[in-house]
């Protein structure tokens, strides 16, 4: 067969000889002589131009997820979104510059950590106190040696309310 005649299923290409095609600009020859399928040329860069398309698009809508949820928490500052009754409800009460949204009280000192709040170990008068060994956040209203002086509400499950002195080793705080 000549230089540069197709064939049925393909192009044969010399290496000196220019073949004035599309496919040609964009083909890199391995050898002296190679037999190219032009349908199969067009669906591997159609296939790496879809992929590339897809992974930025998987990338953008991360980043906007995660835009979403930080703006989510932000926004909610002024409400409270809590549901009644529960010990999260009654501290976003106590301190309305506490997000929503920040899910079960076992999460929130991650959750705020996270978002640069000061958290820590040692109980301050304000400061919310998350139980070590539980799902639960109370309010300090007073510190005195080793004990804290605090406000719940929901400790029973029932949605009661109490105040009471408590060990304050047994809880971590977050403090604005």
């Amino acid at each position: 067969m000549p230089k540069g005649v197709g064939a049925v299923s393909g192009i044969i290409i010399d290496a000196p000889h220019r073949v004035e095609s599309p496919l040609a600009a964009v083909l890199t020859l391995p050898s002296e002589r190679a037999f190219l399928n032009p349908s199969q040329i067009l669906l591997d860069q159609l296939e790496q131009v879809n992929n590339e398309r897809v992974a930025a698009v998987e990338a953008a809508q991360a980043r906007l997820a995660a835009e979403a949820e930080e703006s989510t928490i932000r926004a909610s500052w002024g409400s409270n979104e809590y549901p009644a009754g529960q010990c999260t409800r009654y501290i976003k009460d106590m301190r309305p510059d506490i997000p929503n949204h920040l899910g079960n009280a076992n999460k929130w000192f991650n959750a705020l950590k996270s978002l640069g709040w000061e958290v820590g170990y040692e109980p301050r008068v304000g400061a919310i106190g998350q139980s070590i060994y539980g799902v639960h956040v109370v309010y300090i209203h007073e510190v005195s040696g080793s004990q804290v002086y605090l406000s719940e509400r929901n400790y029973d499950y029932q949605g009661s309310y109490r105040e009471r002195w408590a060990n304050a080793s047994g809880f971590k705080y977050i403090y604005d």
